[in-house]
Parts: structure tokens; C-alpha cells; sequence
């Protein structure tokens, strides 16, 4: 799919609704070929809907949408490039640590655009 460049973007990645990381031993491979092939992570970031746990995803844990959780995996893939989805609102002191150490970490802004107060969005 590379190669024949059908896959542009990784992801979105929810791992947090499955209690997971990017930086657990199982998505090595993923990474290192990402970073490899520059090919971008999307990675679903922040919090989630009320009940999220009882509702569909007992293995979610708001501590996982966390951006700084990625810190590990950029510092061992130097290139590799990462959008953190939803701009890992309401961490956003971690974010803004992460992307201003870090350059080739991107945000997208769906749904928090609308979603949380507009002082929270325009900071």
C-alpha cells in the first residue's frame, strides 16, 4: 500500500479506547515503518463522551488521551511525524510542551472547535 502509495496517513489511531499507547512494544513495527516511509500517525488524542467506559470501551482511561504519552516513541523515532487528533484537549499544557519541543508533532482541531468554551480554543 506504500509503495503503491494508497496509504498517505496511519490512523486515526484510537488506541485509548482500548487502554493503549503508541509507545507499547506492539506498535514498534508500526512506528518504525511510519518513520521510515514518512508516513504520518494520526493518533486520536484527549478525552471522550460521557459514559465512555460503561458504554462501549471499558479499557478507556481518560489518563491515556494524555499527549505527552507519545514523548517515548518521538524521541526514539526521531522523524517520525504525528498529529495528535483533537489537539489533546484538555491537556492542553502537555500539548503545547509537545509541540513546541517537538517539530514534526501536528494538532487537527475537529470537534474541540466547537465543542469546549472559545477561551480554551483560542489559547
Amino acid at each position: 500500500m506504500i509503495k503503491d502509495e494508497k496509504l498517505k496517513v496511519f490512523g486515526e489511531l484510537g488506541l485509548v479506547y482500548f487502554g493503549k499507547v503508541l509507545t507499547d512494544p506492539m506498535f514498534e513495527p508500526y512506528l518504525s515503518i511510519c518513520e521510515r516511509y514518512n508516513i504520518p500517525i494520526s493518533l486520536r488524542t484527549g478525552i471522550s463522551f460521557p459514559n465512555t467506559p460503561y458504554t462501549c470501551c471499558p479499557k478507556f482511561r481518560t489518563y491515556f488521551g494524555n499527549p505527552q504519552l507519545i514523548e517515548d516513541a518521538l524521541v526514539k523515532h526521531p522523524k517520525l511525524k504525528i498529529q495528535l487528533c483533537h489537539f489533546g484537549y484538555p491537556y492542553l499544557e502537555e500539548t503545547k510542551a509537545i509541540l513546541n519541543v517537538y517539530p514534526q508533532v501536528y494538532v487537527d482541531i475537529a470537534v474541540v472547535d466547537w465543542l469546549i468554551p472559545k477561551a480554551d480554543f483560542y489559547s
